[in-house]
Protein backbone atom coordinates (compact mmCIF):
# COMPACT_ATOMS: atom_id res chain seq x y z
CA UNK A 1 0.00 0.00 0.00
CA UNK A 2 1.29 3.28 -1.10
CA UNK A 3 0.79 6.25 1.20
CA UNK A 4 1.25 9.78 -0.01
CA UNK A 5 3.14 12.49 2.06
CA UNK A 6 0.03 13.52 3.93
CA UNK A 7 -1.57 10.04 4.80
CA UNK A 8 1.87 9.15 6.34
CA UNK A 9 2.72 12.50 7.90
CA UNK A 10 -0.80 12.24 9.67
CA UNK A 11 -0.22 8.49 10.79
CA UNK A 12 3.26 9.97 12.19
CA UNK A 13 1.40 12.50 13.97
CA UNK A 14 -1.12 10.16 15.65
CA UNK A 15 1.45 6.93 15.98
CA UNK A 16 5.02 8.89 16.14
CA UNK A 17 6.82 5.67 15.17
CA UNK A 18 10.24 6.60 13.84
CA UNK A 19 9.58 3.94 11.08
CA UNK A 20 6.93 6.60 9.15
CA UNK A 21 8.89 9.57 9.90
CA UNK A 22 12.35 7.55 8.10
CA UNK A 23 9.99 6.73 5.36
CA UNK A 24 8.68 10.61 4.71
CA UNK A 25 12.65 11.31 4.64
CA UNK A 26 13.40 8.65 2.91
CA UNK A 27 10.32 9.62 -0.32
CA UNK A 28 11.66 13.31 0.46
CA UNK A 29 15.35 13.09 0.07
CA UNK A 30 15.51 14.27 -3.35
CA UNK A 31 13.05 17.31 -2.91
CA UNK A 32 15.49 18.34 0.25
CA UNK A 33 17.95 17.92 -2.02
CA UNK A 34 17.49 20.22 -4.46
CA UNK A 35 16.11 22.75 -1.78
CA UNK A 36 20.01 22.17 -0.53
CA UNK A 37 21.84 22.62 -4.27
CA UNK A 38 20.11 25.87 -4.86
CA UNK A 39 22.34 27.54 -2.78
CA UNK A 40 25.69 26.69 -4.61
CA UNK A 41 27.61 26.55 -1.47
CA UNK A 42 29.68 23.21 -1.76
CA UNK A 43 32.03 23.36 0.27
CA UNK A 44 29.20 23.49 3.08
CA UNK A 45 26.50 21.08 0.79
CA UNK A 46 26.90 18.61 3.70
CA UNK A 47 25.78 20.40 6.49
CA UNK A 48 23.42 22.52 4.52
CA UNK A 49 21.61 19.38 3.65
CA UNK A 50 21.84 17.85 7.26
CA UNK A 51 20.08 21.09 8.28
CA UNK A 52 17.18 20.79 5.22
CA UNK A 53 16.25 17.09 6.88
CA UNK A 54 16.18 18.55 10.27
CA UNK A 55 14.13 21.27 8.98
CA UNK A 56 11.59 18.91 7.47
CA UNK A 57 11.58 16.54 10.03
CA UNK A 58 10.46 20.10 12.04
CA UNK A 59 8.08 20.44 9.54
CA UNK A 60 6.12 17.18 10.13
CA UNK A 61 5.46 18.22 13.42
CA UNK A 62 4.37 21.61 12.43
CA UNK A 63 2.12 20.65 9.29
CA UNK A 64 -1.68 20.81 10.08
CA UNK A 65 -4.06 18.44 7.00
CA UNK A 66 -6.71 21.06 8.61
CA UNK A 67 -4.64 24.02 6.14
CA UNK A 68 -5.50 21.96 2.96
CA UNK A 69 -1.55 22.19 2.08
CA UNK A 70 0.98 19.64 1.09
CA UNK A 71 3.19 18.53 3.11
CA UNK A 72 6.49 19.71 1.03
CA UNK A 73 4.56 23.42 0.61
CA UNK A 74 5.36 23.70 4.95
CA UNK A 75 8.43 21.44 4.61
CA UNK A 76 10.54 24.10 2.05
CA UNK A 77 9.68 26.93 4.66
CA UNK A 78 11.40 25.06 7.16
CA UNK A 79 13.94 23.70 4.99
CA UNK A 80 14.76 27.10 3.75
CA UNK A 81 14.35 28.46 7.42
CA UNK A 82 16.92 25.96 8.75
CA UNK A 83 19.54 26.43 6.17
CA UNK A 84 19.52 30.53 6.67
CA UNK A 85 19.79 30.08 10.46
CA UNK A 86 23.14 27.91 9.70
CA UNK A 87 24.28 30.27 7.47
CA UNK A 88 24.06 33.44 8.95
CA UNK A 89 25.46 30.94 12.31
CA UNK A 90 28.79 30.90 9.20
CA UNK A 91 28.88 34.75 8.93
CA UNK A 92 32.31 34.31 8.74
CA UNK A 93 32.87 31.65 6.60
CA UNK A 94 29.15 32.57 4.37
CA UNK A 95 28.96 36.18 3.33
CA UNK A 96 25.47 37.42 4.80
CA UNK A 97 25.09 39.06 1.79
CA UNK A 98 24.57 36.07 -0.28
CA UNK A 99 22.13 34.80 2.46
CA UNK A 100 19.63 38.01 2.21
CA UNK A 101 20.24 38.66 -1.64
CA UNK A 102 19.36 34.92 -2.63
CA UNK A 103 17.53 35.09 -6.02
CA UNK A 104 14.89 32.61 -4.46
CA UNK A 105 14.79 34.88 -1.10
CA UNK A 106 12.71 37.83 -3.16
CA UNK A 107 9.87 35.38 -4.60
CA UNK A 108 9.82 32.73 -1.52
CA UNK A 109 6.11 32.10 -0.57
CA UNK A 110 5.82 30.67 3.29
CA UNK A 111 2.56 28.65 3.53
CA UNK A 112 3.42 28.83 7.88
CA UNK A 113 3.69 33.07 7.72
CA UNK A 114 0.66 33.92 6.08
CA UNK A 115 2.29 36.51 3.76
CA UNK A 116 3.46 36.25 -0.05
CA UNK A 117 6.89 37.00 0.25
CA UNK A 118 9.37 37.93 2.77
CA UNK A 119 9.76 41.28 1.19
CA UNK A 120 13.00 41.98 3.60
CA UNK A 121 15.00 40.49 1.16
CA UNK A 122 16.63 43.57 -0.40
CA UNK A 123 17.15 45.17 2.76
CA UNK A 124 20.62 45.04 4.98
CA UNK A 125 20.03 43.66 8.29
CA UNK A 126 21.81 46.01 9.70
CA UNK A 127 19.81 48.73 8.20
CA UNK A 128 16.55 46.61 9.56
CA UNK A 129 17.53 46.22 13.38
CA UNK A 130 19.00 49.79 13.21
CA UNK A 131 15.14 50.80 11.77
CA UNK A 132 13.46 48.62 14.11
CA UNK A 133 15.40 50.07 17.51
CA UNK A 134 13.24 53.34 16.96
CA UNK A 135 10.26 51.22 16.77
CA UNK A 136 7.72 50.61 20.32
CA UNK A 137 8.92 47.47 21.76
CA UNK A 138 5.92 45.19 20.73
CA UNK A 139 6.05 46.20 16.99
CA UNK A 140 9.87 45.50 17.12
CA UNK A 141 9.52 41.96 19.43
CA UNK A 142 6.39 40.85 16.69
CA UNK A 143 8.83 41.79 14.08
CA UNK A 144 11.84 39.99 15.16
CA UNK A 145 10.06 36.65 16.75
CA UNK A 146 8.39 36.66 13.60
CA UNK A 147 10.99 37.25 10.68
CA UNK A 148 14.02 36.24 12.81
CA UNK A 149 12.42 33.75 15.05
CA UNK A 150 10.60 30.73 14.39
CA UNK A 151 7.29 31.39 15.72
CA UNK A 152 4.16 31.51 14.12
CA UNK A 153 1.64 34.28 13.74
CA UNK A 154 -0.15 31.97 16.41
CA UNK A 155 2.10 31.56 18.77
CA UNK A 156 3.37 35.39 18.67
CA UNK A 157 -0.23 36.27 18.91
CA UNK A 158 -0.68 33.95 22.52
CA UNK A 159 2.36 35.65 23.85
CA UNK A 160 0.93 39.51 23.35
CA UNK A 161 -2.61 38.64 23.56
CA UNK A 162 -3.71 39.20 19.83
CA UNK A 163 -5.33 37.30 17.24
CA UNK A 164 -2.64 36.10 14.67
CA UNK A 165 -4.39 38.21 12.37
CA UNK A 166 -3.98 41.18 14.10
CA UNK A 167 -0.15 40.34 14.59
CA UNK A 168 0.02 39.79 10.83
CA UNK A 169 -1.48 43.49 10.60
CA UNK A 170 0.91 44.60 13.48
CA UNK A 171 3.84 43.09 11.38
CA UNK A 172 2.49 44.74 7.69
CA UNK A 173 2.89 47.95 9.57
CA UNK A 174 6.05 47.54 11.13
CA UNK A 175 7.65 46.39 7.63
CA UNK A 176 6.19 49.14 5.52
CA UNK A 177 7.65 51.76 8.04
CA UNK A 178 11.21 50.13 8.00
CA UNK A 179 10.68 50.28 4.52
CA UNK A 180 9.36 53.96 4.20
CA UNK A 181 12.41 54.75 6.51
CA UNK A 182 14.85 53.45 4.26
CA UNK A 183 13.31 55.02 0.96
CA UNK A 184 13.67 58.27 2.65
CA UNK A 185 17.36 58.36 3.51
CA UNK A 186 18.05 57.04 0.42
CA UNK A 187 16.13 60.14 -1.27
CA UNK A 188 17.75 62.66 1.00
CA UNK A 189 20.91 60.89 0.45
CA UNK A 190 20.79 61.46 -3.39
Amino acid sequence: MNLDNEELCTAWQRDRKPSIRDTLLKNNMRFIYRRTHMWNKPHHFDDLLQEGCIGFLMALDKWEAARNCKVVTCAGWWIYSRQVFFLKKLKSAANIDDVLHHPNLATFSTVEKDIETTQIAPLALDEIHEHLELLPPRDRGMFNMYFFGQETLKEIGDIYGYTSERVRQINDKTLAKIKKRILSREKHAA
